[in-house]
């Protein structure tokens, strides 16, 4: 009677457990949430290197109604930043 007992507690017990877990996802930007993930990244070619400069590739931006696309650009380097080049992470090189 005990193993019983204590068989159907564990039963009870596993099937209320799981039953417990909730998934939530919200993107939030700055004050405002945005209603559905962006579109895919568009591609864009990346402009010639450039000594002591990243190339920092475009995006997509929440601007409160939409989304707008930011292209890329070059940023200054900074020297407490390693930079990798496009690609490159992927194939080991950095």
């Amino acid at each position: 009677m005990k193993s019983s007992t204590l068989l159907l507690a564990a039963c009870l017990l596993a099937a209320v457990v799981p039953a417990a877990a909730q998934v939530s996802v919200n993107i939030n930007v700055g004050d405002q949430v945005a209603p559905r993930p962006p579109p895919p990244p568009r591609h864009e070619r990346m402009p010639g290197l450039r000594a002591g400069h990243v190339w920092v590739p475009g995006h997509w931006q929440w601007n409160g109604r939409d989304y707008v696309w930011v292209r890329g650009h070059y940023e200054a380097q900074r020297s407490e930043r390693r930079h990798c080049p496009p690609g490159q992470a992927k194939k080991g090189n950095c």
